[in-house]
């Protein structure tokens, strides 16, 4: 495993942060109506001119390509080769369950959609929080009333707990980065192994080392800091509905589980 001289030497907030602009770059290319401005350094992986209703059959489809994401998230953390195969697998799983949240609720804050009432998703589509008007209608493979039984709740807690919040700390890309990575390593830190705990606090020292340096010069440095923090705490209520969401969903088999999902659920 790399020392921890090692870890302490590197950027690790930079390491992050650019983690999280190749990832929107990637959702441009895929799903914005101009990908060549990924090029020019956008970071907003596309605008409200792109976005289009939400639907179960666009959700099964593109699932993939948010894991894939995930996936190369995990696989390029520092260190991470060096990890036993449990602690990897537990971190994978954490970053496929709650990123996927974290995700919807900055870019639904960052493109102003919280206060119009609507989630905004990672493949481009949206839905309403505060009625059914955007969708919730039927599907060949499910109807309104089950789509409404099945999701609705989700969207509910993330609007109320995290896309609400999100939208008031209002955070810059470096803090959501942040945010990120410190969520990461304080969900799955009870399961992993002795040494493998040791290593996410030497990372968890690493971005908070950054994110001071990051506020130095600003007058509100502290009360950023503390609103990156508080926030964390979120995200443990709403992980577990995920799971619990996922769990339902493949009993009742209305929504297809992607296999990555299927896996980890029997971990």
């Amino acid at each position: 495993m790399e020392t921890f001289e090692n870890l302490r030497s590197m950027n690790i907030l930079e390491h992050f942060v650019e983690e999280e602009r190749r990832s929107m770059e990637r959702r441009r290319i895929m799903f914005s109506s101009s990908p060549l401005e990924a090029l020019l350094g956008c970071t907003s992986p596309f605008t409200v001119s792109d976005l289009i209703p939400f639907t179960v059959k666009s959700h099964n489809t593109h699932m993939r390509f948010d894991h894939l994401l995930s996936f190369e998230y995990t696989k390029n953390l520092p260190g991470f080769h060096h990890l036993s195969i449990e602690d990897r697998i537990c971190i994978f799983k954490y970053v496929i369950m709650g990123f996927c949240a974290l995700d919807i609720a900055y870019l639904t804050s960052q493109m102003n959609m919280v206060e119009q009432g609507f989630l905004v998703f990672t493949n481009a589509t949206y839905s309403s929080a505060l009625n059914f008007d955007v969708g919730w209608g039927s599907e060949d493979e499910i109807s309104a009333e089950e789509k409404v039984k099945l999701i609705w709740p989700m969207n509910q807690k993330f609007y109320e707990q995290l896309l609400k919040p999100m939208s008031k700390i209002n955070l810059d890309q470096v803090e959501y980065s942040a945010l990120k990575a410190l969520t990461l390593w304080r969900t799955c830190y009870f399961e992993l192994s002795p040494s493998a705990k040791l290593f996410a606090k030497e990372l968890e020292y690493g971005i908070i080392k950054g994110l001071h340096n990051y506020y130095q010069n600003r007058e509100d440095g502290p009360e950023r800091m503390g609103d990156v923090i508080l926030f964390i705490s979120n995200i443990f209520d709403v992980y577990l509905t995920i799971v619990e969401n996922y769990k339902k969903l493949e009993l009742f088999n209305l929504i297809k589980i992607d296999i990555f999902v299927k896996e980890l659920l029997q971990l």
